[in-house]
């Protein structure tokens, strides 16, 4: 079923999720933030976007080249991938150990449902 496909995504999301995601979030942010997620933040929207983008098309291409059992579990990967860029967003430090985690609980999580 999804739920053991999206776990398929496991060994892969500390790649997707700080390996695509965080730093697309950061050149993008650096590069093109315009838009502060909060006044005296540094983090932009652009940059949150670009994370979440990054995730999503990571996922994918990694849903597609381990060959994930079916059809690709969009909703599993949208939510997965927008609540790692949503953490990444708000927290400031200790990230990277949580983010793949969070990736991969939230895709379990929405396979379950």
């Amino acid at each position: 079923g999804t739920g053991a496909g999206v776990f398929m995504l496991s060994p892969f999301a500390g790649i997707i999720t700080l390996g695509l995601g965080d730093t697309a979030a950061s050149v993008v942010g650096v590069t093109f933030g315009r838009h502060k997620l909060c006044p005296n933040w540094h983090k932009s929207v652009e940059g949150t976007l670009a994370n979440a983008g990054a995730n999503l098309a990571g996922a994918r291409v990694v849903w597609g080249l381990i060959g994930g059992g079916g059809a690709v579990p969009w909703t599993c990967i949208v939510v997965a991938s927008l609540g790692a860029a949503a953490l990444e967003a708000v927290t400031a430090q200790l990230d990277n150990a949580f983010l793949p985690l969070h990736f991969v609980a939230l895709a379990q999580l929405t396979a379950a449902l």
